[in-house]
C-alpha cells in the first residue's frame, strides 16, 4: 500500500490499498512528488493522490482516451507541460506520444514495431481458476486468431514467484510468437 510516514514520530497513516494485489510501481514529477502509483489487478490500474495534479490530468485523460492499454509517462519538461508517454497493449506492441499537457492532444507518434499490425496478433484474457487445493491461479491466456478455437494445442509458460517476476496484462513477444504458430499460450 502506500501510506504516509511521519518521521518525527514514526507514526504512518494509510493512504491506499489494493485489497488484492501490491503496488508495482510509482512516477514522480520534475519536483520530485509522486503523483501515481500503479499495480496489476489483471489488468493495469492507477490511483492518483492529487487527482488534480497536471501529469495525473493527462494521464487521466490518456488512460480514457486510449482504453485497454498499459500508460506510463516516461518524461516530462521541467514545467510539466509536455510529457512523452508510452503506451502498449497486447495488440499494439508499443507507441511512444508526445503529449501537450495544457490542450491535452496528442502531437506526435512513434511506433515500435511498426511491421506488427493489429489484426494479425492475437486477444489476451486474464483468467483465474482454482486448483484442486484450493490455491486461486490469475494468469492470461493468449489465443490465436484460427477459425475454431476449441482443443488448441496450449503452452503453459511458468514463471518465478510469488514474489519477483511476475505477468503483466501487455505485449507478450513470445506468447504473440506462439500464437501466430496457432498455440494457446497460458
Amino acid at each position: 500500500g502506500v501510506f504516509a510516514y511521519s518521521p518525527k514520530d514514526g507514526s504512518s497513516r494509510l493512504l491506499f490499498r489494493s485489497p488484492d494485489v501490491d503496488i508495482s510501481g510509482w512516477s514522480t514529477d520534475p519536483t520530485g512528488k509522486p503523483w501515481v502509483f500503479s499495480y496489476d489487478d489483471h489488468y493495469p490500474r492507477y490511483w492518483y493522490p492529487d487527482p488534480q495534479h497536471p501529469l495525473a490530468e493527462i494521464h487521466q485523460w490518456l488512460t480514457t482516451t486510449y482504453p485497454g492499454f498499459r500508460i506510463d509517462v516516461d518524461s516530462t519538461t521541467a514545467d510539466m507541460s509536455h510529457v512523452m508517454a508510452r503506451l502498449a497493449s497486447p495488440r499494439l506492441p508499443l507507441v511512444f506520444l508526445h503529449v501537450d499537457v495544457k490542450n491535452k492532444k496528442a502531437l506526435n507518434s512513434l511506433t515500435a514495431y511498426p511491421a506488427l499490425k493489429p489484426e494479425d496478433l492475437a486477444d489476451v484474457e486474464a483468467i483465474e481458476f482454482r486448483t484442486r487445493d484450493g490455491l486461486m491461479v490469475r494468469g492470461f491466456l493468449t489465443v490465436p486468431n484460427v477459425p475454431d478455437k476449441k482443443r488448441l494445442p496450449t503452452i503453459v509458460m511458468v514463471h518465478g514467484g510469488p514474489h519477483g517476476p511476475y505477468d503483466a496484462y501487455g505485449f507478450d513477444s513470445e506468447a504473440q510468437l506462439f500464437a501466430s504458430r496457432g498455440y494457446a499460450v497460458l
